[in-house]
């Protein structure tokens, strides 16, 4: 992580050179949350100027670098998804798709997010500023903190070819599932009402474990909201994000470094308290 950040542990893998060849799953989101990349609308999303410049940006990474290789992506309203593939050999030491070697100064996942985040954030003040008698300022409608981006990112080291196409299909089907979540109305629900009434603590876990995560540290008066599942059941990924969406805190049992969930937390705000078991 780029700092520390409270009532968040990091999901970034400790050891591991993000200079080395290999696939990655990244997310950088908006200072705030703010929606100023566009809009989703029935299930597609609609990029504004804004929007557009910063898929521009993104593209533009790899026209002049070509030591990283971009693959799947979305800009959506808030936030961006993207894979990005560092490009290397057999014999470590990095290349284009031909074997030609590439200048290895300055490379990495590291690198590829600040070239990505400062060129955007520059077009994007050149955009926001507005002429004035004394020169130009910054367009109050559009900037808050004097920030674009959130200092820090989210990655999700790729590990095989599964997870590769799980996490393309995850891409391409982020604005349905952000619509799905936003727009799914008042909940059906049995049972006591009252309970939606109550400070509410979230429990999600990664499939593939199979032992106790623990007892859930939960606090009085809290009620818990979650989904349920099983091995024979794959379970849409906006339910994880329903359960996201809606509580106050967020308890992790397992978490697979490479799986959907580990995806999905990536979206949200770091402001959220989360507890990994």
């Amino acid at each position: 992580m780029d700092e520390k950040l409270p009532n968040r542990q990091s999901i970034r893998l400790k050891g591991w050179d993000y200079s080395s060849p290999g696939w990655y799953f990244v997310t950088i989101c908006v200072q705030d949350m703010r929606p100023v990349f566009g809009a989703v609308v029935k299930g597609n999303m609609v990029l504004n100027e804004v929007g557009r410049m910063v898929q521009e940006m993104w593209l533009a990474v790899e026209r002049f670098h070509p030591e990283y290789h971009l693959d799947e992506f979305i800009i959506m309203p808030n936030h961006v998804h993207g894979l990005v593939r560092i490009m290397g050999n057999p014999d470590g030491i990095r290349g284009k798709p031909d074997g030609l070697p590439l200048r290895t100064d300055g490379t990495g996942l590291p690198d590829f997010v600040r070239r990505f985040k400062s060129t955007a954030d520059v077009a994007w003040r050149k955009m926001t500023e507005v002429s004035t008698g004394s020169g130009r300022r910054a367009c109050p409608d559009t900037v808050r903190n004097g920030k674009l981006w959130q200092r820090n990112y989210w990655d999700v080291i790729v590990r095989d070819d599964e997870a590769l196409a799980n996490i393309r299909r995850y891409i391409r089907n982020n604005p349905r599932n952000y619509e799905a979540v936003r727009c799914c109305g008042e909940p059906c629900l049995l049972g006591n009402a009252e309970l939606l009434t109550l400070s509410k603590v979230g429990f999600l876990a990664s499939r593939g474990e199979t032992s106790p995560h623990g007892q859930l540290p939960t606090k009085t008066g809290e009620a818990i909201i979650s989904i349920e599942s099983s091995k024979r059941l794959w379970m849409p990924a906006w339910y994880n994000e329903y359960v996201l969406a809606r509580c106050d805190r967020m308890v992790v049992g397992h978490l697979n470094p490479g799986g959907m969930l580990a995806c999905i937390l990536s979206e949200k705000t770091l402001d959220l308290e989360i507890t990994f078991l």
